[in-house]
């Protein structure tokens, strides 16, 4: 009685997850009749790998969406992060353009107000320069 009935050169390390599919256990559905005729043996096994086959597959899809999900998430975040990136290197480089711009602009003014600066300069020395004025 102690001796397990599954091979375990078959069962292996799965023992514990490997439904057993005694004859025991499937007269329980037919109380009444010990004995079961061999296509009524087979439609218990088949509708009992069945159930369990569902049982595995909705598992399975679980596993798979909540992965999916995973995924997506992290994804999304990578996504969000790079356009945050995107918008501020933008955002930098319309900075930088109004500042050069600003510059560009200040510098030119000043060059201005010098040129004029030089000129008047330039014809005061001139009026020196001439002689009977």
């Amino acid at each position: 009685m102690g001796k397990p009935r599954a091979d375990p050169s078959i069962v292996g390390p799965w023992r514990s997850r490997v439904k057993r599919l005694w004859a025991l256990e499937l007269t329980g559905y037919n109380a009444e009749n010990t004995i079961m005729n061999f296509d009524d043996q087979l439609k218990r096994v088949f509708e009992a790998a069945v159930a369990e086959l569902t049982v595995v597959s909705a598992d399975e899809q679980k596993r798979a969406r909540q992965q999916g999900v995973d995924e997506g998430r992290a994804q999304g975040w990578e996504d969000g992060h790079e356009q945050g990136r995107f918008e501020g290197r933008q955002q930098a480089e319309q900075e930088a353009q109004l500042a050069l711009t600003a510059a560009v602009a200040a510098t030119r003014e000043e060059l201005s107000i010098d040129v004029g600066g030089t000129e008047r300069i330039a014809d005061a020395v001139r009026a020196l320069d001439r002689p009977g004025q």
